[in-house]
């Protein structure tokens, strides 16, 4: 039978699965040895912390609302349809982009900026509810901050909590923070709208006088050359010229058939060349000059004419898309910037819950008796380990009767 090793001084190993219970012997044994000591160490702390979380710490109350922020708004989106393909592309050139964006972001930044909170503490005389003995109103307003959250759900709603010794005082501040904020988020949008409004209108005179200037140029062609509708005049003009060729063929053919019978000189041969050379002038006046009433000045310059007339009426159509557009979103910024409607869509009230929130009295009295516990089981094994030295001739028993002596003399003194 093999005897388990030890070392010089004679120690054996105890075995690990004898240690924990070693050392828990050892700690009841300390408790045993001072019971009092242990109990009073375990009680007296936790009704201490209990009669201070009941008696003196005011229960503080919740109130919680949730609300969404405005939807998104896009100005481009009325040129777009107007203009069609490529509408987008040029309302993107604009950069015309009223509150396209971070709306939420907007409501956010409100909700947590100083003139809120500033405007709740006066509006309620916090500094006096709180009983504010401080100098500084950082210090109030730090103060107003802890008894606020405002977060975001997995819905991307806003939770706004406000606590208060008093529930009334904590749903009627939720109230005024959420009304507040709404007015606030319309006095930005009435002043972006009315900046806005003004550079509407700037453009708009320009895309008004620009649309004139055109027309009127438009105007002037159209007299001058006799320009109105190509395809129409194009149309007719091609018909008198046809028949003025086909006539003058009709002659020729006829002029050569004079000339093979009867030959040159004749009356007829003599007839039949006028009238052949009278067409041909005709023709080519038809082609360098005016066509008729209503036609235009020859078709020799229409691809010239016609080039002018697409390009004017390609930009009349332009500027008549932007000033509508324009037009429209000057109306829409008017009524912008004249609502007082809600923005914040209110999914939750708050209400008057008298239930308490803080401070968990039940969660902090356990914390208590926990570390209260702890604390006495390690007065009682420091005492039982004193007593164990004390017991021998140890060097701490030395020590300690010599600490004890000058104690109690420094006491007596």
């Amino acid at each position: 039978m093999t005897s388990n090793p030890q070392n010089a001084s004679g120690y054996q190993p105890i075995e690990s699965e004898n240690a924990l219970s070693t050392m828990v012997l050892r700690i009841l044994n300390s408790i045993l040895a001072f019971p009092k000591t242990f109990l009073f160490t375990l009680v007296f702390p936790t009704v201490i912390v209990m009669v201070i979380v009941v008696f003196f710490i005011d229960p503080k109350f919740g109130s919680k609302s949730v609300f969404q922020p405005p939807a998104s708004q896009s100005a481009a989106s009325g040129l777009s349809s107007m203009l069609g393909e490529g509408g987008s592309a040029i309302a993107d050139m604009m950069g015309l982009n009223l509150m396209s964006s971070g709306e939420a972001d907007i409501v956010q930044t409100l909700l947590n900026s100083r003139e809120l909170h500033q405007a709740t503490i006066n509006k309620f005389d916090l500094g006096s509810h709180y009983k504010f003995k401080g100098k500084f109103p950082a210090d109030l307003l730090k103060t107003f901050r802890n008894n606020i959250s405002i977060d975001v759900n997995d819905e991307k709603m806003f939770v706004l909590r406000v606590e208060d010794e008093d529930y009334k005082l904590a749903t009627t501040i939720n109230r005024f923070m959420i009304s507040w904020t709404d007015s606030a988020y319309n006095a930005i949008k009435s002043r972006q709208a009315r900046l806005s409004g003004n550079f509407f209108r700037t453009r708009l005179d320009t895309v008004l006088k620009r649309t004139d200037s055109l027309t009127n140029s438009m105007v002037v062609f159209q007299k001058k050359n006799q320009f109105f509708e190509p395809d129409i005049q194009l149309e007719a003009g091609l018909k008198i010229l046809t028949e003025l060729d086909a006539e003058r063929s009709t002659v020729q053919l006829d002029l050569e058939a004079e000339e093979a019978t009867h030959g040159l000189g004749t009356s007829k041969q003599k007839q039949l060349s006028e009238r052949l050379g009278l067409l041909t002038s005709q023709i080519q006046a038809k082609n360098n000059g005016n066509l008729g009433i209503g036609l235009p000045s020859g078709l020799n310059h229409f691809a010239e004419l016609s080039k002018q007339y697409y390009e004017l009426e390609r930009e009349i159509k332009v500027q008549n898309a932007l000033y509508k557009y324009l037009r429209q979103k000057v109306e829409e910024l008017d009524l912008t910037e004249s609502k007082n409607m809600k923005n914040l869509v209110i999914l939750e009230e708050p209400w008057e819950n008298n239930k308490r929130v803080s401070p968990p009295r039940m969660a902090i009295t356990v914390l208590m008796f926990l570390l209260s516990g702890i604390l006495g089981v390690w007065i009682c094994s420091i005492l039982a380990f004193i007593q164990k030295e004390l017991s021998s001739e140890s060097a701490f028993a030395r020590e300690w009767s010599t600490t004890a002596k000058r104690l109690r003399s420094i006491i007596a003194k």
